[in-house]
């Protein structure tokens, strides 16, 4: 479920450090989310919050959004809060932060990494296309061992918890999510403003 915010709205919130994804998690998403997030903390602020709603997107936004908090680790805070829908690169992105919280009622999911894939390739396409297959193994291999170092899971557990039959029976409560240490702490609420 995509947000749309007034720009107000943005102004007020950013005012407060609160910083919203609430679509799809791009690269061109986290790069102005670093930005926003570097123009707040330039006023000597320290207190950020990262209100996430997304379904998921791209994992090397994540990524990217890693390294950001590691090389500012000891200049901020950064608590990340679920609310509606939490999974996949955006459950990355969570894993983040350095308290992460949900909402009560939000749905949170792993990226399942099983899919199946059938083509029909010449030989140039198909060494194209098992580069591109290790570029995005890679990827997923970077993603994962960022979520196995905040929630304390083991390769072994964190393959069990992802691999879920369907989407549907992968999604979790904030409170499973809890058992499972994907996230810090069960909020009923948020205050705003």
């Amino acid at each position: 479920m995509k947000i749309e915010l007034s720009e107000k709205m943005k102004a007020s919130l950013l005012q407060r450090g609160v910083f919203v994804i609430a679509d799809v998690v791009t690269i061109d998403a986290v790069q102005k989310l670093v930005g926003d997030i570097l123009s707040y903390i330039a006023t000597d602020k320290r207190e950020v919050t990262l209100m996430i709603n997304s379904s998921g997107g791209d994992p090397a936004a994540a990524i990217l959004f890693n390294e950001f908090v590691r090389t500012l680790r000891k200049e901020i805070s950064i608590t990340g809060i679920a609310f509606g829908e939490c999974g996949s690169a955006a459950l990355a992105l969570l894993q983040c932060c350095h308290k992460r919280k949900a909402l009560k009622h939000c749905g949170i999911f792993p990226h399942n990494k099983k899919m199946s894939i059938t083509l029909v390739l010449d030989g140039t396409e198909e060494t194209q296309f098992k580069k591109h297959l290790e570029n995005h193994r890679k990827i997923h291999d970077t993603v994962v061992a960022l979520q196995l170092t905040k929630t304390g899971l083991t390769r072994e557990e964190w393959d069990v918890l992802t691999r879920k039959g369907d989407l549907s029976s992968a999604v979790m409560t904030a409170s499973e999510a809890l058992q499972n240490k994907l996230i810090d702490d069960v909020i009923d609420s948020f205050e705003v403003f």
